[in-house]
């Protein structure tokens, strides 16, 4: 397939274990112009001690999604909303491709998580198949597909340049 959209994982969409996501931008830039925080300690705040981290402490998800286990109501309530966050960008994406989708495909180390992948799947489950590819693989899958083409097993696909 070809990319046709998509957010910037620094600073739109959903917040992940390091990183807080979208943002209400007035607020930002009070925070930015506090005279509170240097330029470095908001990119840190942003970037790093953000989402999951902020509001747990941590951002192990592995030992995230053993705290909600164990029944620990703050860790569950974070996974949920972690997951409430991609399934609005996933059906953002959707009303866009007027819900001509094949499939939605859930990757990275969040798709680790039995919390996340469930609460996902219960919200965008009507759109179709929900895949789930755990591990981050999409480096390695796209150095075989451009070593393919190199080698002239694939041809690179040439797609044109209109709006699904």
């Amino acid at each position: 397939g070809r990319i046709i959209d998509g957010s910037h994982g620094l600073s739109e969409g959903p917040f992940t274990p390091q990183r807080t996501g979208s943002l209400p931008l007035l607020d930002v830039l009070e925070l930015c112009f506090s005279g509170q925080f240097t330029h470095k300690e908001v990119q840190s705040k942003l970037f790093t001690q953000g989402g999951v981290s902020s509001y747990l402490g941590t951002h192990n998800m592995v030992e995230v999604e053993q705290r909600a286990k164990r029944g620990e109501q703050n860790a569950r309530m974070v996974l949920q909303a972690l997951a409430y966050q991609v399934s609005k960008d996933i059906g953002s994406m959707a009303t866009v491709l007027k819900g001509k989708i094949d499939a939605v495909v859930l990757t990275g180390n969040l798709a680790r998580s039995e919390t996340i992948v469930e609460e996902i799947k219960v919200r965008v489950g009507f759109l179709g198949n929900v895949l789930v590819f755990p591990g981050e693989d999409e480096l390695e899958a796209l150095a075989y597909g451009g070593l393919a083409v190199l080698k002239g097993v694939e041809k690179i696909k040439q797609y044109p340049p209109e709006l699904p």
